[in-house]
């Protein structure tokens, strides 16, 4: 079944931990670098389900073994939370910006799907 809730808003949900670790009046670019991040975390497991493998999950690890050793947790938890709190929602993040609208940052983001493993209305099963 595919969510109802915007996926922009599914990955601010997620993302939290991680945003809410922001100085106050983050920079555009400190924000731009928190959702790379948590984006790119979502989509690994994401693609992996839909290659019912765990490669690009391997693959954002792998990237990231060199970030600060106080840091080198977030990662596997950001793993870890969209498969126990986010499991059921297939979507994958495509094209994503954040800009400044009236002294704020907004997150928009568009979703993408393999429809192939989507159940649609009126499909046997």
């Amino acid at each position: 079944m595919i969510p109802t809730r915007k996926i922009s808003e599914t990955i601010i949900m997620f993302g939290e931990p991680i945003l809410r670790e922001l100085p106050n009046n983050p920079t555009k670019e400190e924000v731009e670098r928190a959702f790379r991040i948590i984006i790119s975390a979502w989509n690994s497991v994401v693609l992996d389900k839909w290659n019912k493998n765990r490669k690009f999950e391997k693959a954002f690890l792998n990237t990231l073994r060199s970030i600060p050793a106080e840091s080198s947790h977030i990662p596997k938890r950001l793993i870890k939370r969209k498969k126990r709190k986010f499991s059921m929602d297939p979507r994958a993040v495509g094209e994503y910006w954040v800009i400044e609208e009236n002294g704020e940052m907004v997150f928009r983001a568009e979703a993408r799907l393999d429809l192939s493993g989507v159940e649609t209305v009126g499909s046997k099963q």
